[in-house]
């Protein structure tokens, strides 16, 4: 459907219509390949890996902050122009492009206070301009989702003073971590307007609780940079990414990942990846 809505002028604007009803948020794997990486090599490649890279996320962030209502004056023949796109979202889902942690033997000894993922301000400010254009989304799922990006969409789409056109009614999350912030906009005193809330694999602690004691022993959260992990993929096979990974226990011979260091190398790899938008950097370097 989508390659018809390409080539076919009369059938794009109802493709658009069915295939923006159930939006994917999204990131994936990437290699970064400069004149500081291109000694690096590896199995999966020739450069840096980043294991939670947000061009995709952006890309959809943009289309659906960026459209033009069909009131404003036409624009010339030649300037390319988005209908309104935003306003065709039904469910909005987010999640890690990673599988789900095995329930026996990683979900157990994983947090989901991830701070380095999806942490660009540049990225929030593009998703509370969408939130403002998606006016009929009545479903917002969060399954494995990053912890920044989750607790903004969770505030975004339950803030009462948000304009919608059909209220949301259905909120489902599932192995995730919220903030305190995000947390209050479920407080029984506020009035949400939701129907059904489904929970699953959500931990009881706090991050403020989780940094305060630390992690214990063998467990850890994901992470762009840090040691290298091979989890379950879900498929009776493994997939390699980055986690930061409890100090306690830890080999003395293992080197030790600050906190500090870790969030220098995210914003290193999110410089990177919007010198490659040039487009989207200069639209949100106006807002």
């Amino acid at each position: 459907m989508s390659n018809v809505a390409l080539v076919s002028r009369c059938l794009h604007g109802h493709t658009t219509d069915i295939l923006w009803q159930d939006v994917c948020l999204a990131d994936q794997w990437k290699l970064h390949l400069n004149e500081h990486t291109e000694q690096l090599w590896g199995e999966r490649g020739h450069g840096e890996s980043d294991e939670h890279d947000d061009t995709p996320i952006v890309q959809k962030l943009y289309i659906l902050a960026t459209y033009e209502k069909s009131n404003h004056a036409k624009k010339p023949a030649n300037k390319s122009r988005n209908p309104e796109i935003a306003s065709k979202v039904h469910v909005l889902t987010h999640r890690c492009h990673l599988p789900t942690p095995n329930i026996f033997t990683e979900l157990p000894r994983m947090h989901f206070h991830g701070e380095t993922l999806s942490q660009d301000a540049r990225l929030h400010a593009l998703l509370k301009l969408a939130i403002r254009n998606m006016v009929n989304v009545h479903t917002l799922r969060v399954v494995y989702g990053h912890w920044k990006l989750a607790s903004a969409l969770v505030v975004g789409f339950l803030d009462q003073s948000r304009s919608w056109r059909v209220p949301l009614r259905k909120l489902w999350l599932e192995t995730c971590c919220l903030t305190i912030d995000s947390l209050h906009s479920l407080v029984p005193s506020r009035t949400t307007g939701l129907e059904s809330i489904r929970i699953r694999r959500l931990r009881t602690e706090s991050p403020r609780t989780i940094r305060a004691r630390g992690m214990g022993f063998l467990e850890f959260h994901l992470s762009r940079g840090g040691h290298e992990l091979q989890m379950h993929n879900g498929a009776g096979g493994w997939i390699g990414t980055t986690v930061h990974l409890s100090e306690e226990g830890l080999p003395e011979r293992w080197p030790r990942q600050m906190e500090s260091d870790l969030m220098a190398k995210a914003k290193a790899f999110d410089a990177a990846m919007w010198d490659e938008l040039p487009e989207i950097k200069t639209f949100c370097g106006r807002k």
